[in-house]
């Protein structure tokens, strides 16, 4: 899909918050046609409409980036590649409310993206109001208690240094999208179709197995 159409989509949708037009980019796990497991067929147009968002999105486009993380969330339930997700997340970061904090924690500590989201998203907009915002009995949530254990466990880092929130914004602005861009180019393949190199193996190992029980015959 072309970047006119994908722009034309989160333009409308900023209108009609009608999710129905959204159908191409819903997670939808399918047996891959290797039949050795299953993948999601959208989450190539949907890491498609993900980066447009990153390059070009409003505040008004919060709705619709809540939505392609939710299905990003989906989709880490059959190992999808978490680049996306890691784009997507820093945009609900860019926009965030203190509500979306969990969702942030979701993406980095509940997926299978942790060794490659930055830590510095699950802080917010500052680790004090942060702290403060999860100990508030009116914000209960079942994240909460680990929540405030793994901030404290990354401050006990007396050696480390995190970015501020404008340090982190800029990161990935100007840095971390490279890398982001990149893994996924390298990714397509496996992201439109569920074949990767080891089912490329695998495929071979069958047929040579085939080929050998039939030449025992």
């Amino acid at each position: 899909m072309d970047t006119n159409n994908l722009q034309k989509i989160i333009t409308d949708f900023r209108q009609t918050k009608d999710e129905r037009t959204l159908d191409a980019f819903a997670c939808d796990i399918v047996l891959a046609e290797h039949g050795y497991w299953s993948f999601d067929r959208n989450s190539w147009p949907r890491a498609q409409l993900i980066m447009a968002l990153f390059h070009n999105s409003e505040p008004e486009d919060k709705p619709l980036i809540k939505w392609l993380l939710k299905q990003e969330h989906l989709a880490q339930e059959v190992e999808m590649p978490y680049y996306a997700l890691d784009a997507v997340t820093y945009l609900l970061y860019k926009y965030m409310e203190m509500e979306d904090l969990f969702a942030i924690y979701h993406s980095k500590f509940e997926t299978y993206g942790d060794i490659y989201l930055e830590v510095e998203l699950t802080f917010g907009f500052d680790k004090e109001e942060t702290k403060t915002y999860l100990r508030d009995p009116a914000n209960k949530h079942p994240y909460t208690e680990d929540y405030l254990k793994t901030i404290a466990r990354y401050e006990s880092n007396t050696q480390a240094k995190y970015k501020t929130r404008a340090e982190l914004m800029e990161y990935y602005k100007n840095r971390k999208i490279v890398p982001i861009t990149n893994d996924l180019e390298f990714s397509e393949e496996f992201m439109k179709t569920g074949i990767s190199e080891y089912s490329k193996i695998l495929d071979k190992e069958k047929k040579e197995q085939l080929k050998n029980e039939n030449r025992d015959r």
